[in-house]
């Protein structure tokens, strides 16, 4: 009968092997010790990752009241410290236990215990009086040490697997999540100018080739996005998102991101206005110059009202210029603005309103403008629309 329960226990730990959930592998051991001990029912206390507070995470159908967390100076506490299962025979005689005398006669805390660190314990409790032979207090003991045992075998890989995750991809997985949301960007523009397209009363010749044209070079930018994605990819060839500076005109730029997202403010009969650009040299990449401002522009629309407005302005000075981006849309609230430029942030509006954003084209916004060495900030109020500003320094 001893050997059949040993070999119920490996048959558990055998079945926990594989098993990433711990309240899935800590309910397992407690069942079987149910069975194996003869109790009537049981429960666990248990301490979760970074956390000293130990919680009720399991407990039997069968439990007939309910457990209260442990005291300070109780009895789990108690066992905890001393990592070795605590018997109580007559739980009457107890002093501290009179308030489960009605639910039970006798009790075990087994310790869920690996070297120096301690992850809970589990109760299991005996309607009848159990004296406790030396063959239940030797699976007691295998009990707590094979639960513990699996649970630090799981947080260990787990914790290997997040490091090698971390140290391998980060890179990686913030160009995929970078390049990804980018391609929003371009096919919105085409499908935009499709739609424009398609709604066109004259379908003029010239009308189709400016559209197939504004077409054409949107393909044109995917087709780049994937192919930095294939190279990145590639483990002979991990390539990263670099920047190629050269001095160019900010002003082209401004004109050349409004023209591309013509289509998008069109199609939502937002206007879309540019002030008098004055010329302005800075040392920048065009590429990712033009992905800052189309994902701000992208976001006042996408975000503005129908028949609002979109405006971009640029001042200059002697050692940099300024552009600003200004909306009359939903705008947002005082206290979301400090975490608007996080990755993946997005306000509770934003979300109701476009349910396919990713939170990312903020983010990237931020990162392009601190790789040229300049600042964007934001103004908002809720209802209101909000204003964008991006310095960047001039070159001579």
């Amino acid at each position: 009968m001893f050997y059949q329960k040993i070999v119920q226990l490996n048959e558990t730990i055998i079945e926990c092997l594989n098993e990433t959930d711990e309240v899935k592998i800590i309910s397992a051991f407690t069942k079987l010790a149910n069975r194996v001990l003869e109790a009537s029912f049981g429960f666990v206390w248990f301490r979760s990752y970074n956390s000293d507070k130990f919680e009720l995470i399991y407990k039997t159908p069968n439990v007939p009241y309910e457990p209260k967390p442990p005291r300070t100076e109780g009895i789990n506490q108690m066992v905890m410290k001393r990592r070795t299962p605590y018997y109580v025979t007559d739980v009457s005689a107890q002093s501290d236990t009179r308030e489960v005398g009605p639910y039970m006669k006798s009790f075990v805390i087994i310790p869920i215990a690996h070297h120096t660190q301690v992850y809970g314990n589990i109760v299991v409790c005996f309607k009848k009086k159990e004296i406790f032979p030396e063959e239940k207090k030797i699976l007691c003991s295998f009990i707590g040490n094979s639960v513990a045992d699996a649970i630090a075998i799981r947080r260990q890989v787990e914790s290997e697997h997040q490091k090698i995750r971390f140290e391998e991809e980060n890179e990686r997985t913030r160009f995929v999540a970078n390049a990804a949301h980018e391609l929003r960007t371009p096919l919105a523009i085409i499908k935009g100018n499709v739609d424009l397209a398609l709604m066109s009363k004259t379908r003029s010749l010239p009308e189709a080739m400016k559209a197939l044209r504004a077409i054409d070079e949107e393909v044109g930018r995917i087709k780049g996005l994937i192919g930095d994605m294939s190279l990145l990819i590639s483990p002979k060839n991990p390539a990263k998102m670099e920047f190629t500076f050269s001095k160019i005109d900010l002003s082209e730029v401004i004109r050349r991101t409004v023209d591309r997202c013509q289509a998008l403010a069109d199609k939502k009969e937002i206007s879309l206005n540019m002030s008098d650009l004055p010329k302005a040299l800075i040392s920048g990449d065009r590429k990712y110059l033009e992905m800052l401002f189309s994902n701000i522009i992208k976001n006042a629309v996408v975000y503005g009202k129908k028949n609002g407005y979109v405006c971009l302005s640029v001042k200059k000075s002697r050692a940099s210029v300024i552009v600003s981006i200004a909306d009359d849309g939903m705008g947002m609230p005082k206290e979301d603005i400090p975490k608007i430029f996080e990755r993946f942030y997005r306000t509770a509006a934003a979300r109701a309103h476009n349910n396919n954003g990713t939170g990312l084209g903020l983010s990237i916004a931020k990162w392009i403008v601190d790789a040229h060495g300049g600042n964007i900030s934001v103004t908002s109020a809720e209802h209101e629309g909000s204003t964008f500003k991006v310095t960047l320094p001039i070159v001579k």
